[in-house]
């Protein structure tokens, strides 16, 4: 077939070149509808772009202002780290549990980010009871979940004297430690 049977007589095709070719193919122009929904797309993606910078949200990463290396650090100010800690039956004293995804599956950022949601809602920590219970099947039930965040003072950018600690949640945990729901069962 030869490049003549190719050619549209309308006015919309137009015949050019490949850089890598000499084959002639042949270039359509674009209708409106398919600039119509491209254009749009683009200015969808700068609204919420500019939406997430407006906001300044990083609910949106990675369209947000990602607040968190926005700026330099004070020196001499405070730094806050989140600590999860469980009470396990027959122990009196709260255990402070690593935040991993190996250990109560969910990392510190994950946490960081819903604090506020977390202290309207205890209950939220729920989950990560269930799945410390999961990943720890021999581990003691768990009867009580808190969760903290540790406040070092900087001085010239070092911690110095002792942390304090402010309450973010606590939540007493129903049969946690037991996924069939036997103590619960049992108590009875």
């Amino acid at each position: 077939m030869s490049s003549r049977g190719l050619r549209s007589s309308t006015a919309e095709r137009a015949e050019g070149t490949c850089a890598r070719c000499t084959i002639p193919h042949m270039v359509r122009a674009m209708n409106r509808l398919s600039a119509g929904w491209r254009v749009g797309a683009a200015a969808a993606a700068l609204a919420v772009l500019c939406g997430g910078q407006a906001l300044d949200t990083n609910d949106w990463f990675p369209l947000g202002s990602l607040s968190q290396y926005s700026s330099a650090r004070d020196l001499d100010s405070t730094v806050a780290r989140t600590v999860l800690e469980m009470r396990f039956a027959g122990d009196a004293e709260f255990t402070p549990v690593g935040i991993s995804h190996g250990n109560v599956g969910i990392v510190p950022g994950d946490l960081d980010s819903h604090l506020a949601a977390l202290r309207r809602d205890p209950s939220l920590l729920e989950p990560l009871a269930r799945n410390y219970a999961e990943l720890h099947p021999d581990a003691e039930a768990i009867e009580e979940i808190r969760l903290r965040r540790r406040i070092h003072q900087l001085e010239n950018g070092r911690a110095v004297g002792e942390p304090t600690f402010e309450d973010v949640a606590l939540l007493p945990v129903a049969g946690a430690g037991d996924p069939e729901g036997e103590t619960a069962e049992a108590g009875s």
